[in-house]
């Protein structure tokens, strides 16, 4: 059983599939409070789903293509979920802020990471983000997963440059600026610097829909 907050079909707004239509299963519960979450509403709401009435909600959708998201959704174990997902040829993103283990998820066939690093700006008074980052995930993964960097000030840019020095991960690296549209600083600072192994990442649904939910 999980709690689920939502499940919609839209197209995947950020990272290596942007625009790609996509299955979103938003499950509820976050164990971190970043101060410019965008998803807050996703901490309590929701409702308890079995496995089996969750892949009937997905089969009802046009596509293989499934965003596992929150929240954080890897508070709840997920494991049976998705490995029923993979026996029936979906590939799975999971969107998770790197504090919970991932490495059981990566032996699933068709899962692919994508890991947020949480940079100064996030923290808020009662949490230390940066703390909390479990930082094997980061070590561990592939090059078919992503990570991204959510930055809105030079501290959080300067941040995140060392963070990719000390770790050098093997997968895509996203700077994602702050609010998901406007980029123009920090592709400045991308191409000042050479960073030649960084994208610049955006949100397409937020520029497609703005704030609206289930998009």
């Amino acid at each position: 059983m999980y709690k689920v907050h939502e499940i919609f079909y839209s197209l995947q707004g950020e990272g290596q599939f942007i625009g790609v239509p996509t299955i979103f299963v938003r499950l509820t519960g976050c164990n971190l409070r970043c101060a410019w979450c965008d998803t807050k509403y996703a901490y309590d709401e929701g409702k308890n789903m079995s496995t089996t009435d969750m892949i009937k909600k997905i089969k009802s959708f046009p596509c293989k293509m499934i965003c596992l998201t929150g929240g954080e959704p890897l508070m709840q174990d997920c494991e049976d979920l998705i490995s029923k997902l993979s026996k029936l040829g979906y590939q799975i993103v999971i969107e998770t802020n790197g504090t919970m283990d991932i490495t059981k998820y990566q032996k699933i066939p068709g899962v692919f990471i994508s890991m947020d690093v949480k940079p100064p700006s996030s923290n808020t008074p009662d949490f230390d983000n940066c703390s909390k980052t479990n930082w094997n995930n980061l070590n561990s993964l592939s090059e078919i997963d992503q990570v991204k960097f959510i930055i809105d000030d030079i501290k959080d840019y300067e941040f995140s440059k060392n963070v990719l020095t000390m770790h050098k991960p093997k997968s895509c690296i996203f700077f994602n600026p702050k609010g998901g549209i406007n980029g123009k600083k920090l592709a400045k600072w991308l191409i000042r610097d050479k960073l030649c192994n960084v994208r610049l990442g955006i949100q397409l649904h937020k520029l497609l829909w703005g704030s609206q939910r289930g998009v």
